[in-house]
């Protein structure tokens, strides 16, 4: 949660720093993979550092479909720009 409130409060460059270091701890972590995607696409204009976490969250069988939907559109939007 910690990097999520950073990139709440504008640090998306610190923000992404703990959110890889808390997927270095737990890979399999699918809010983290989210949050991670956003600070990236977003908080950091990096469409294609958003691919990946992307990739993982969808690949976990218990999305909800609202944020299954969304992470969808950001991945076909962050394939396109890059």
């Amino acid at each position: 949660w910690v990097g999520w409130i950073l990139y709440e409060n504008g640090e998306a460059e610190t923000a992404q720093s703990y959110l890889e270091n808390a997927l270095e701890r737990r890979p399999q972590y699918p809010q983290a993979n989210w949050w991670l995607a956003n600070v990236r696409f977003v908080g950091l204009a990096d469409p294609g550092g958003a691919i990946g976490p992307l990739e993982v969250l969808l690949g976990f069988p218990d999305v909800p479909e609202d944020v299954r939907a969304a992470a969808e559109v950001m991945l076909a939007e962050a394939k396109a720009s890059s």
